[in-house]
């Protein structure tokens, strides 16, 4: 087993309104804790820190990590531009050499696939990105090397992490992990999930 001491932010993204759900996703129940509390655990069972964005009530969401330091709460005051909006917000914060991206709504990512994207082999010159595939699918999270956040800040907040990927060099992690592909759109989806949990 491969020892790391190396430290990881990882930017969760949880600014949005939930319209397509009709309720506010992130604080649904979720196995004895809600979906966002699940997805910051998973992300610090391999990350030294969550780099965690609030927009829409936002200062709910900042009283349920209150006096975790391990959780650094960031405002998006701009949210309604949309995800990538937020994504750079965190961005701004990051202070480790790597970081992840992942989403607040997918709470079946296990630990085990962070630590198995720091563990790709990234030997050759200009790496810049590694994520999950499941059966072909892109999935999250995504591990960036820190230069990649210039590229970030550079674009407008229309544009998407998509853009900002485009064109980089990008390890592929194969995986069987389901929960790398499945967040939380609307009530079917939740249902399914909280039958997978």
């Amino acid at each position: 087993m491969v020892l790391h001491t190396e430290s990881y932010d990882c930017i969760l993204p949880a600014a949005g309104e939930s319209t397509r759900m009709g309720d506010w996703k992130l604080m649904l129940p979720f196995d004895g804790e809600t979906v966002v509390e699940r997805s910051v655990r998973n992300a610090l069972g391999f990350c030294s820190r969550v780099i965690l964005v609030v927009g829409f009530r936002g200062e709910e969401m900042s009283r349920l990590f209150s006096g975790r330091p391990e959780v650094k709460v960031v405002t998006n005051t701009e949210y309604s531009f949309g995800m990538f909006s937020s994504i750079q917000c965190g961005a701004r914060e990051v202070t480790t050499d790597r970081f992840f991206i992942s989403l607040a709504d997918m709470p079946l990512i296990p630990a085990s696939i962070y630590r198995s994207l720091a563990e790709l082999p990234h030997a050759t010159a200009g790496w810049a990105a590694a994520r999950p595939f499941f059966h072909g699918s892109k999935g999250h999270p995504v591990l960036l090397s820190r230069a990649v956040i210039d590229k970030i800040l550079q674009f407008n907040k229309s544009h998407t992490m998509q853009d900002v990927l485009q064109g980089l060099p990008l390890s592929r992690l194969e995986t069987e992990e389901i929960g790398v592909v499945q967040d939380i759109d609307d009530p079917n989806d939740y249902r399914d999930l909280s039958r997978l949990r």
